[in-house]
């Protein structure tokens, strides 16, 4: 009882974070008030200590138990690992370390520290959750069999995560050596504005600030010895609606800049939705196309074979689907179904054998003909 509830609350709690996910890429789309935002990031924190804390006492038991190596490398132990200690330590960790010490922008340390990028690439191991649902499908009735299951949770695994690999390594890798993406000609606007403000004469800033902020759109706030020069939107609307992670300050000398990083945080939360569909929608392929070809191909000739080996009574034979007569399995299906099940029930029907006499080398020098 206890392991089914648990196993329940980890299900739960699976779906739940998935949600959260989506949901917190939608929130940055769609510029959600800051305050539902943080909520999410908080919520985020505590999803990932949870599996965090899940997969340590997972790793613990099996240890205790001599399964430590079995867990990890058939029991996706390694999924549970790269989709809770990274993010806990690099992603929602400092994220809430900084909302904690007062909105710290952790962050906004500066840009060659590129923190924001990298914390997004392991954010996205959090998509690697998704494939901890197969434990769910053992439920559906085409991965009743183990070998099925095994065989799909392979697949699933390898493809999804090579997907994970080579999608969010690719943007990387893209944004490295493009000198003209969104975030290069973002950086280098600031860059020369910035150097502009900063030069330009006591006398002439007013009218220079003004004339960058029609060019510069991501232009938020401009002060000078601490007082405000120039405010793009209302005080209240900068409070509710920008937190610590969505705006980059820089200073030149007396002059105080703060830039919108809304549009870089909105292309990163585009990039989680996309690569979350393509998962999502990998696994339903698998599951719901592919793991009924594979129970229809191999495990259900297998399961009408082994059953007939084993009861007197049964005497089904395997559909054999023209276009699929030449696999090995239907190979040794139509053996079967021409060679063993008459023998069987010639042998019944005379009382010369049980089927538990048959042995099955005498079965295996009949599946060798043809």
């Amino acid at each position: 009882m206890k392991r089914s509830f648990w196993e329940n609350l980890v299900v739960g709690a699976i779906i739940l974070v998935l949600l959260q996910t989506v949901v917190d890429d939608v929130a940055t789309l769609a510029n959600w008030p800051w305050n539902l935002r943080r909520i999410l990031l908080y919520l985020g924190f505590l999803f990932d200590l949870f599996f965090t804390v899940e997969f340590l006492v997972r790793l613990y038991l099996s240890y205790v138990d001599g399964q430590a190596k079995e867990y990890f490398f058939r029991g996706f132990g390694w999924i549970d690992l790269l989709a809770s200690i990274p993010l806990l330590l690099f992603s929602s960790g400092p994220v809430v370390y900084g909302l904690l010490a007062g909105g710290v922008p952790v962050f906004g340390l500066g840009r060659s520290l590129n923190l924001l990028k990298t914390v997004k690439i392991v954010r996205v191991a959090r998509i690697l959750r998704v494939l901890r649902v197969l434990k769910v499908v053992r439920q559906l009735k085409q991965t009743d069999s183990t070998m099925a299951q095994r065989h799909i949770g392979k697949i699933a695994s390898s493809v999804l995560t090579t997907c994970i690999l080579v999608f969010s390594g690719g943007a990387f890798l893209i944004q490295s050596v493009s000198g003209d993406s969104l975030e290069e000609l973002y950086w280098s606007s600031i860059e020369s504005a910035s150097q502009a403000l900063g030069s330009v004469p006591p006398a002439e800033l007013q009218s220079e600030v003004q004339r960058i902020a029609i060019l510069l759109p991501s232009l938020l706030k401009v002060k000078v010895e601490g007082k405000d020069l120039y405010l793009r939107h209302d005080s209240f609307y900068l409070v509710s609606r920008f937190g610590p992670y969505d705006y980059f300050y820089e200073r030149r000398g007396s002059v105080e800049l703060y830039f919108d990083y809304r549009p870089l945080n909105q292309v990163q939360a585009e990039h989680s939705l996309l690569l979350f569909a393509i998962v999502l929608g990998t696994l339903l392929v698998l599951l719901f196309y592919y793991a009924p070809h594979f129970a229809v191909t191999v495990t259900d000739p297998l399961f009408v074979m082994l059953k007939g080996f084993k009861e007197p009574s049964y005497n089904l034979e395997v559909k054999i689907p023209s276009h699929l007569k030449n696999d090995e399995v239907f190979r040794l299906a139509e053996q079967y179904n021409e060679e063993y099940l008459p023998l069987k029930q010639r042998n019944l029907s005379t009382g010369e054998m049980e089927v538990s006499d048959i042995k099955w080398e005498a079965v295996s020098e009949l599946f060798k003909k043809g």
